[in-house]
């Protein structure tokens, strides 16, 4: 477990980089958003496993933990910029009802 619990360390350290590498620009408050927003996610999914492990275990679990945090990595990665919103299905449906006029009930 101490070799697991380096490794996720690591894995977190390094996710600022990749995160904040995304925000392609040297804007102080973008970058300082990103991080934030990535060591929050990472910590929220973190306790949140050691809740739920130890509702069902009844005891807290290191391994679940750690995988908790990888989880939180990996989810807010394509959230973590503040202007990716208009990627993705959802930007994508959000551009194509605004240009066409379309409403949401019409098909």
């Amino acid at each position: 477990m101490p070799l697991a619990a380096i490794g996720a360390i690591l894995l977190w350290f390094g996710w600022f980089g990749f995160n904040r590498g995304s925000v392609l620009s040297a804007n102080p408050g973008l970058i300082a958003y990103v991080i934030v927003t990535t060591s929050l996610a990472a910590a929220a999914d973190g306790i949140a496993t050691i809740f739920v492990a130890w509702i069902v275990t009844k005891k807290p679990d290191l391994s679940m933990a750690l995988n908790g945090i990888l989880a939180g990595l990996v989810g807010i990665t394509a959230g973590a910029h503040p202007r990716r919103s208009d990627r993705g299905w959802s930007g994508w449906n959000d551009r194509r009802l605004r240009d066409h006029h379309v409403r949401p009930d019409q098909d």
